[in-house]
């Protein structure tokens, strides 16, 4: 069954990330993607079905959210992912990124039990390692880079798919706060800073360089067309090979 990843395991009782900063960073190819991280509604999923069972049930617990989830959408599963052809398309892709080494999260704003069920009813859920609800969602991202390899990943090593550029940003709207936690004010710079360009500076928490839109590469959907299509599909997966 795919993890619903608690924070515990991806940050210190303090906030910050946990990093093995013990073991030097990767040596793997420059820009081949060992870590693909999916936003769920409107990219995996080709519905918002957060806000549409918020909106139809307005569920406060997890139980009430699963329960949501089961009225709406357990008779078809596959109608969360836009129906059965592309269920088997994502199928496929996500099958082949396993294959290419990639390991498969979900980062989510949405409720990580109901998309773990809807995952698995689909039957996708044995292509993903975990699922969380962390936010920013660079932070989530820059969490799984430091903590879930033997060698730390660098940016290039790590992708974040959203429909929404604003969760490329991971803008911390706070940063008194990241500085009562211990965060430098590199560390915040980078983290807020949609223009950052990439540097070779080791920050001391996981980075070997920063990407133009912060901790991570990005790549952005059109939400219009309800989710990855087969030509971002076949995109993302050449960054899983090639690199490029």
């Amino acid at each position: 069954m795919i993890e619903c990843i608690p924070d515990s395991s991806l940050f210190n009782t303090t906030g910050l990330p946990l990093t093995n900063l013990s073991s030097p960073p990767s040596t793997s190819p420059a820009g081949v993607v060992k870590l693909v991280c999916l936003d769920f509604d409107l990219t995996l999923a080709a519905t918002h079905l957060y806000f549409e069972l918020a909106s139809k049930y307005q569920p406060k617990t997890t139980t009430e959210w699963l329960t949501a989830y089961t009225s709406s959408y357990s008779h078809r599963p596959q109608d969360v992912f836009g129906g059965p052809h592309r269920t088997s398309l994502l199928h496929s892709f996500l099958s082949s990124l396993n294959d290419n080494g990639a390991d498969v999260y979900v980062v989510t704003k949405g409720v990580p039990e109901v998309v773990r069920m809807a995952l698995s009813e689909a039957g996708l859920g044995e292509f993903f390692k975990g699922v969380t609800d962390y936010n920013p969602k660079q932070l989530a991202v820059l969490a799984l880079m430091n903590s879930r390899y033997p060698s730390r990943l660098r940016y290039d090593q790590s992708i974040l798919i959203d429909d929404d550029e604003r969760n490329f940003c991971g803008t911390y709207s706070k940063p008194q706060e990241l500085k009562n936690l211990g965060w430098t004010e590199g560390m915040i710079e980078v983290l807020g800073n949609c223009e950052v360009k990439a540097k070779k500076e080791d920050r001391g928490w996981g980075t070997e360089g920063i990407g133009e839109a912060g901790v991570c590469r990005v790549y952005k959907v059109d939400r219009e067309q309800h989710g990855i299509n087969d030509k971002d599909m076949k995109r993302i997966l050449e960054m899983t090979t090639t690199g490029v």
